[in-house]
């Protein structure tokens, strides 16, 4: 009788830890079955944008885009660190649903010469917020432009010197400041883009001025 009283209570502590066991296999069971969420995210790209040389007070922009991912991402805004980089043509809040686009443009005005940078922060309800986008770009001086003239020898004797005559919205006038005695001037008054109009007159001795000689024009281009 005592045999069998072991043999119970050997088979009742098998019986216990089979069943643990199984539990425990069917819990792993349950745990490696669970679906998991995707996380939302936003990114922006290009990441960087490179403006290269622009003139200072003038602009260029660059476009980029903003895309979501793994579900709906609502996006509040943006900040630039650098005054001279600036977003425009989104509207905030905006609302992208996973798989979205929405196309943005990146102005740079630089204000000062030298290297300039920025980095821009979009702020939004994404699992990887802040999302973050830098630019970078070198301001530079205009370029001075500036009309170099010549003309031939008067052939008229006792011609001492020239006059050159810019044409305006007045009229032509006097550029030079004294009689040119040279075959050639600098006009470095002038402005990008316009357009202007040369002629010479030769002076001789006695202070007689000539007629204009044929006119003369030249394009200023624009930085």
């Amino acid at each position: 009788m005592a045999i069998d009283r072991s043999l119970a209570r050997s088979a009742g502590t098998f019986a216990v830890v089979s069943l643990a066991a199984l539990l425990a296999g069917c819990q792993g069971l349950a745990r490696g079955g669970a679906q998991q969420n995707p996380a939302t995210a936003l990114a922006a790209s290009p990441a960087s944008l490179a403006f290269g040389d622009v003139v200072v007070g003038k602009n260029a922009s660059q476009s980029a885009t903003l895309r979501a991912s793994g579900g709906t991402v609502s996006v509040s805004s943006v900040t630039a660190s650098s005054g001279e980089f600036a977003v425009t043509g989104v509207a905030f809040p905006l609302t992208l649903a996973a798989g979205q686009s929405a196309g943005f443009t990146v102005t740079f005005t630089p204000q000062l010469s030298g290297a300039a940078s920025a980095t821009l922060t979009f702020a939004s309800n994404a699992d990887n917020a802040p999302t973050e986008q830098s630019a970078s770009g070198n301001g530079t001086q205009a370029p001075q432009h500036s009309v170099d003239l010549s003309w031939l020898s008067s052939p008229t004797p006792g011609v001492v010197g020239y006059n050159v005559y810019r044409k305006s919205d007045a009229g032509f006038a006097r550029i030079n400041a004294a009689l040119e005695s040279s075959t050639s001037f600098t006009d470095r008054a002038v402005d990008a883009g316009a357009t202007y109009t040369y002629a010479v007159t030769a002076v001789d001795g006695s202070g007689l001025e000539s007629d204009f000689s044929q006119k003369a024009k030249a394009q200023i281009p624009t930085p």
